[in-house]
């Protein structure tokens, strides 16, 4: 069992399947989402590697990642974006 805190409240990511673990992992390499599940989960995938997990989990992020569109945005984006929301929200 794989209990940690996030934001206070237990994480156990143990029931997860190898492939959700990377999911996780892909969100935050490529969004920057969950840094603490992040962390828990590759500590995970390293016991399940040690444990005799033979997935290739480091070529299914990287393939995974290399499959996704590059992320372009800078300040600008944002205050157009901000901008728009608060003439929705008027």
């Amino acid at each position: 069992m794989n209990n940690k805190k996030v934001n206070g409240e237990d994480c156990d990511v143990s029931d997860l399947t190898t492939i959700k673990l990377c999911d996780i992992i892909i969100a935050y390499r490529y969004l920057g989402l969950y840094k603490e599940i992040y962390l828990i989960c590759m500590e995970e995938l390293a016991k399940r590697r040690v444990a005799g997990d033979s997935f290739d989990f480091e070529n299914y992020i990287n393939d995974n990642l290399s499959d996704m569109p590059e992320i372009k945005f800078n300040l600008t984006d944002f205050n157009a974006a901000v901008g728009q929301l608060r003439k929705l929200t008027k």
